[in-house]
């Protein structure tokens, strides 16, 4: 987001592009697999998801992802369709952000310090680490940064210490801090905090490697699988006609893939013209735009 934040919407004038941009991204299969989901449900499994069309709106809004953890109610159902979805919308609010702390002096190094003492507090269990450092976008909003500077840090060719160096070392000493007091231990706070201690290298290592084209093939992939591989388990383990657990997950891999790739070239493909038209480009404007 970076990159296509500082190559073609690097304005403010350019902000509702590069929301309208996003969106052409995001929505089509996120749409599409509503779509299927709300279907699926009305013909085969009416007790997987409740269908109505309250329901249905705050699905097309994404309302009910990240906010999810909240109750809501009566003004919100709460109910998602792509239930994995949730982190949509963790998404979609740094997009609306990131344009801003990239335009603004500093902005982005305060947020990614009001963000690391959030996830510090959660970490230490302080403050609910399932609410604020796994489903709420200040907790987490610091490991979209590690990306953002990483970016800018190997365009200018940055050879010596990283930024990210000490922000890294303070992660790892929190993690031993945590870890002797057992606040490490909650529910997804040691797999979202192992995930940034692995990730965080293991990313800054590939960026520095030659690109090649199955980057763009997994890439283009990979969004249909997360969207569609939950509702692909549950027609499995509706129709039980599978049983070992790895026979499952080779076949719902397999068969996500499929789909993914129907979705990418049938639902989202046609509209990657439209997008490069927003940036002013076209469709070769990069190798990456396809993908980003």
């Amino acid at each position: 987001m970076t990159a296509t934040v500082r190559r073609y919407y690097a304005k403010p004038k350019f902000y509702g592009k590069f929301l309208l941009d996003r969106a052409g991204r995001i929505f089509p299969q996120y749409l599409f697999w509503v779509l299927m989901c709300i279907l699926w449900t009305y013909f085969f499994d009416h007790d997987w998801r409740p269908i109505g069309w309250n329901v249905i709106a705050e699905n097309i809004l994404m309302v009910p992802a990240m906010y999810g953890v909240f109750d809501l109610k009566p003004w919100l159902t709460g109910v998602r369709y792509v239930s994995q979805a949730w982190s949509l919308s963790l998404e979609w609010h740094f997009y609306m952000l990131i344009p801003w702390l990239l335009l603004i002096k500093r902005a982005r190094m305060v947020a990614g310090i009001i963000s690391l003492f959030v996830f510090t507090l959660s970490t230490l269990n302080i403050i609910s680490p399932y609410i604020y450092s796994y489903h709420l976008l200040l907790g987490v909003f610091f490991i979209f940064l590690f990306g953002s500077v990483l970016y800018d840090e190997l365009q200018k060719g940055v050879s010596d210490k990283s930024q990210l160096f000490l922000p890294y070392v303070y992660l790892l000493l929190l993690g031993i801090v945590a870890n002797s007091t057992k606040t490490l231990h909650p529910i997804y706070t040691a797999e979202v905090y192992l995930g940034i201690i692995c990730g965080v290298p293991l990313v800054m290592w590939l960026a520095r490697l030659p690109a090649h084209p199955v980057d763009d093939w997994l890439g283009n992939f990979s969004y249909g699988i997360f969207l569609c591989h939950n509702l692909v388990l549950a027609v499995i383990y509706h129709f039980n006609f599978l049983h070992d657990r790895w026979v499952i997950f080779a076949t719902a891999s397999g068969i996500s893939m499929v789909l993914s790739g129907i979705t990418y070239y049938c639902v989202e493909r046609p509209l990657i013209a439209w997008r490069h038209k927003l940036r002013g480009k076209t469709s070769r404007a990069s190798k990456c735009d396809h993908i980003l």
